[in-house]
Parts: structure tokens; sequence; C-alpha cells
């Protein structure tokens, strides 16, 4: 089961901007609500012990959704 982590970009750092949850649909929500608030970027990411990098599920700039793959 994955773990989903709501983050902002501050600078050139990923920061979190609430706990994560288990709740896919609820990230994506999540992360809806707090990109309209801000003009920054805010993602649903993921992490795996395994990789350096997340894995981002969404991005989202300024209330728009930016595809990411």
């Amino acid at each position: 089961m994955n773990i989903y982590y709501i983050e902002r970009r501050d600078g050139s750092e990923w920061l979190d901007v609430c706990l994560p949850t288990k709740d896919e649909d609820l990230a994506r929500s999540i992360c809806h609500m707090k990109a309209r608030k801000s003009s920054g970027m805010v993602r649903v990411a993921t992490y795996d012990d395994r990789e350096s990098d997340a894995h981002v599920v969404c991005l989202m700039n300024a209330g728009e959704w930016v595809p990411y793959d």
C-alpha cells in the first residue's frame, strides 16, 4: 500500500503540506485545494526506499493540473 505525501515547492526543496495519507483521492483533493490557495507548485508523491527520487502522482501549479509522467 502506498503512502501519499502532499508537498509544496519551496525554493529547491519539497516540503510537506500536511500529514501523509493512504487515500490517493484524498491526497489529490488536498493537493488541488492547496494549489488553488497559492501561486506555487504542489504535488502528490510516493517514496520507495529503493529509489532516490520520489514518484510523482500528480503535480499542480496555481490550480491547474500539470501532466506528469
